[in-house]
């Protein structure tokens, strides 16, 4: 057995773990239920950790992303995707590992001074915690310093190639243009790295799907916050 593969092995026998540890949950929650938006949260979790799993075991092309974009763009290219916030602070929660992301994440040249979530973040895959991808893109629309260089230091950490998608965008029609340069030497870069191509119609599918999220959001804050004045 490589080394490589070795570590695959190892990261994917933790990752796991979590998955156990969330089904368990889930599996409880089910026998004495909650709300439904709770009982979705899981649901949504459990898919999203088995999709990358069994991407990762079964050698797909498997991206791990740092920031906030609408990712479900690489499924367009038929890549699978996982997002590192959300993802390993809910790993850092059901295993309790947060001292040791920590610590880990120490050993990796960041300082206490950076902000937990990125912390977490770096500790979390240096501890391989995460399945071993083949690429990692990093951005972050809130132009978080910590963040936005957080892929680099993981890629040269695992030696994984990755990309900067400088996601920065004001309303206007010159941040809309640079936004599309960028999407557009994200996709080149993502081609040639995985020998695969574009499907444009299911791209534009997926923004038009992104754009209906965000106005339902807006329309739930517009609601929560009206009712939120009547009752004050």
């Amino acid at each position: 057995m490589t080394t490589e593969t070795a570590e695959t092995k190892r990261r994917i026998e933790k990752f796991s773990k979590a998955i156990d540890v969330l089904e368990r949950i889930s599996s409880r929650r089910k026998d004495h239920p909650t709300t439904r938006t709770e009982q979705a949260y899981y649901d949504v979790f459990i898919r999203a950790f088995k999709q990358a799993r069994d991407a990762a075991d079964h050698g797909h092309p498997f991206v791990l992303v740092t920031g906030e974009f609408p990712w479900e763009v690489l499924q367009a290219l038929n890549i699978h995707w996982l997002g590192m916030v959300p993802i390993s602070g809910a790993i850092a929660k059901l295993m309790n590992i947060h001292h040791e992301a920590s610590t880990k994440a120490s050993s990796m040249g960041l300082r206490v001074e950076n902000c937990s979530i990125c912390r977490t973040m770096a500790g979390s895959y240096g501890d391989e915690w995460f399945p071993k991808p083949d690429a990692i893109i990093c951005n972050c629309v809130s132009q978080c310093d910590n963040i936005s260089n957080l892929g680099h230091l993981l890629g040269q950490q695992g030696r994984v190639p990755h990309f900067y998608l400088d996601a920065s965008y004001f309303p206007t029609q010159k941040g809309r243009d640079y936004l599309e340069s960028q999407l557009g030497e994200m996709v080149v870069w993502l081609e040639e790295l995985f020998q695969v191509k574009t499907d444009w119609d299911r791209f534009e599918d997926i923004f038009k799907v992104s754009e209906k999220q965000y106005q339902l959001k807006c329309r739930f804050f517009l609601i929560s916050h009206f009712k939120s004045l009547l009752l004050s």
